[in-house]
């Protein structure tokens, strides 16, 4: 996969998204050069939402979802993890892909580890 086509940073930010982000997202985010899998792809549906987390942090890849309430108090108890983005189900897949674009634009791995972020970002 290249680079993204928008900027450095977004190729080094990985995605692993889980089953309520919708698939027309991380292939949107695929295409435009921001390596994301989903849950789905790791066959790791039927997984609770600390085991999704660890998978994704020994992946070293941004956890994604809308399950605001279990996932913001995991990213403040878990440590080591390589970051969480919270997507308000509000969104659509084209503004989702947007709002993760403004993150991975403006931060590097280092900056979202451990952190949780929220979308629609500011």
């Amino acid at each position: 996969m290249g680079p993204s086509v928008f900027s450095n940073k977004s190729s080094e930010i990985s995605i692993f998204a889980d089953e309520n982000i919708d698939v027309s997202v991380v292939a949107g985010l695929n295409k435009i050069g921001i390596e994301a899998v989903s849950a789905r792809e790791e066959n790791a549906l039927e997984l609770g939402d600390d085991r999704l987390l660890k998978i994704a942090t020994e992946k070293g890849r941004v956890f994604l979802t809308n399950d605001r309430k279990d996932f913001k108090r995991l990213g403040e108890i878990t440590e080591g993890h390589a970051g969480i983005v919270i997507v308000s189900r509000r969104l659509g897949v084209g503004e989702t892909i947007r709002e993760i674009l403004k993150i991975v634009d403006h931060m590097s791995p280092e900056d979202i580890a451990g952190t949780v972020q929220w979308i629609p970002w500011d």
